[in-house]
């Protein structure tokens, strides 16, 4: 069990600041932010900020409007295995 543990590599980590949630990599920090907009519709957008040039982006594979509260939820889960795994999903 404990080799298998051993062969597992995640290049990044989510931690819970003050500000929301953060994603770390050796090169980037994401966060993301989801509002909500009139009725039962949100936005979600996610972003990433250079450690070495200190410039943000948005994610445009991460970005999304006018989805209803489950699709917000399933971006937000994405997302969030996109930086711990590094891989799309």
């Amino acid at each position: 069990m404990q080799r298998a543990l051993e062969a597992l590599d995640y290049p990044g980590y989510w931690i819970a600041t003050p500000n929301g949630m953060e994603g770390h990599t050796e090169r980037h920090v994401y966060r993301y932010k989801i509002d909500h907009t009139d009725g039962k519709v949100f936005n979600f957008v996610g972003y990433c900020l250079h450690r070495k040039t200190g410039h943000e982006n948005r994610v445009s594979n991460y970005c999304s409007r006018d989805l209803n509260r489950t699709d917000a939820m399933d971006i937000q889960h994405r997302f969030m295995q996109y930086v711990v795994t590094g891989k799309e999903h």
